[in-house]
């Protein structure tokens, strides 16, 4: 599929994913693929799975290198999903969150610019301090950890590099990886071994699944959309009632799963109690509802329960 026309063409769109080995990056290497587009994708730590793509292992934090890669495939399109994900880590190395973060992703959208690509960046929906539900676009930032600061000037830096970037933020659930499981599966993992889970009852989301993400990605990208988009789910729920909602559709009993508090569990970073994103500017957009968690946990297969 083109994203120019938003139709099946002879042409193929050029598209240059970064953190192509990580649950999302993964995923859109796949499922664009898929659509007839010519892929490469970067990976350093875990080769990419997804077949019939350019493979490129590369040191992330090597700046010449990233910049020199995006110009020799001229991309028409540069979907940055590359970050540290581990909250923790990045409190404990807010150093390195920066570089991986911040100045990782000016340095792409300066890349992407120069060879008139137009840039994806993917964020997150820990930018805020959780004292507010269901924020939208407007919402001023009020991170409360390294992660959500790094990942908000990020947003800032691509967005003054590339003003016609498209900016995502969201929080998503799939089918996982030998190496990288998401939420769901780890509810899965638990309920298959017979262990108790204890889930936080009072952390809310909006979470939406890879499947629907994907091509949630590829109509905002075929209809030209810029500035920043809330991609989530239509639900906002709390962690124990999406593992609830999971044992249900996998068919165990929901009396395994125990509500917790967060601040039972000791953790590094501070988290916001509250994640939610309001979603009615990517619907008004798109002209078409946001998914519930219902149909989005029907799309998972439990795959990698089996790696």
């Amino acid at each position: 599929m083109s994203f120019a026309s938003g139709a099946l063409t002879a042409v193929r769109d050029k598209i240059l994913i970064t953190g192509a080995s990580g649950l999302l990056g993964q995923y859109l290497c796949s499922h664009l693929s898929r659509q007839g587009n010519e892929i490469a994708g970067f990976w350093r730590t875990h080769e990419i799975l997804a077949g019939d793509i350019s493979k490129i292992h590369i040191d992330l934090l090597d700046f010449v290198r990233v910049e020199d890669e995006i110009i020799r495939f001229a991309p028409t399109h540069v979907i940055h999903c590359a970050g540290l994900t581990d909250v923790d880590e990045c409190e404990r190395n807010e150093e390195l969150a920066e570089k991986l973060h911040v100045n990782l992703s000016k340095i792409v959208a300066e890349s992407a610019q120069k060879v008139k690509s137009r840039m994806i960046h993917i964020s997150t929906d820990h930018l805020w301090d959780g004292t507010k539900a269901m924020v939208t676009e407007e919402t001023p930032l009020s991170p409360v950890n390294a992660y959500g600061r790094t990942k908000g000037k990020a947003e800032e830096a691509v967005l003054r590099t590339a003003p016609n970037s498209l900016v995502i933020r969201t929080n998503f659930f799939g089918d996982g990886l030998p190496w990288r499981h998401s939420f769901s599966d780890w509810v899965h993992k638990k309920l298959l071994k017979k262990e108790l889970i204890n889930a936080f009852s009072d952390v809310y989301y909006t979470p939406i699944s890879l499947f629907h993400l994907a091509k949630m990605i590829e109509s905002l990208i075929a209809r030209s959309a810029q500035g920043v988009f809330h991609v989530a789910g239509a639900d906002r729920v709390s962690k124990y009632e999406a593992a609830i909602a999971l044992a249900r559709h996998y068919g165990y009993p929901a009396k395994t799963i125990t509500p917790v508090l967060a601040e039972a569990v000791p953790l590094v970073a501070r988290r916001p109690r509250d994640m939610s994103l309001n979603t009615s500017k990517c619907s008004g957009f798109l002209k078409m509802p946001m998914p519930d968690l219902s149909s989005g946990i029907k799309t998972l297969t439990g795959a990698c329960m089996t790696t």
